[in-house]
C-alpha cells in the first residue's frame, strides 16, 4: 500500500468538506477527534454511518441521501468489508478522492478499484495529517504532507 501514501495529504480535502463515513459510537473519542482536527483545519465534516442507532453531540447521517451535499472527498472508517461497497455508492454521488483511516479499512483490490474509477485513494489516520504532537509526529515519519 506505499504507494497511496504519497496522495496523503492536506490536498485531498482543499474544497473544505468532507464525509466522515463510519462515524462512529464504539470509538466516539477517536471519531470525534478527527472531526475536531478537520474543523480546526476549516473543513467541514459530513458524519455518516448507516448502521448506527446511537444518539451523538452532533448530526450523523444514517443515509447518503439525507446528506446536505455529497462532498468530493471522503474519510471511510469501515472495516473492509464494507468499504468495498461504500466506494462503488461513493463513485455514484460523485466523489472524487478517499482517505482509508487504516489499512483495515481496505484492501488491495479496493484500492485498486478505486483507482480504476478515477478516485484518488490514500490510506492514513487523518490525525497524521490535521493532528498534532505525537500524532503529526507519527505522520511525518510516514512520509505524510501535511
Amino acid at each position: 500500500m506505499n504507494k497511496y501514501k504519497a496522495a496523503a495529504s492536506k490536498e485531498l480535502f482543499a474544497e473544505g468538506e468532507v464525509l466522515y463515513a463510519g462515524f462512529s459510537k464504539r470509538n466516539e473519542a477517536y471519531s470525534m477527534g478527527i472531526r475536531e482536527a478537520f474543523e480546526k483545519a476549516g473543513i467541514t465534516v459530513h458524519a455518516y454511518n448507516p448502521k448506527t442507532t446511537a444518539d451523538f453531540a452532533i448530526t450523523v447521517h444514517r443515509s447518503l441521501d439525507g446528506l446536505p451535499k455529497i462532498p468530493k472527498a471522503a474519510v471511510i472508517a469501515m472495516k473492509a468489508i464494507h468499504s468495498a461497497e461504500l466506494v462503488e455508492e461513493l463513485h455514484a454521488k460523485g466523489v472524487k478522492r478517499i482517505l482509508f483511516v487504516s489499512a483495515r479499512a481496505t484492501t488491495p483490490a479496493i484500492l485498486e478499484r478505486c483507482e480504476a474509477l478515477g478516485i484518488t485513494a490514500a490510506v492514513a489516520c487523518p490525525l497524521m495529517i490535521f493532528g498534532t504532537g505525537l500524532h503529526r509526529f507519527h505522520g511525518r515519519l510516514a512520509g505524510i504532507k501535511a
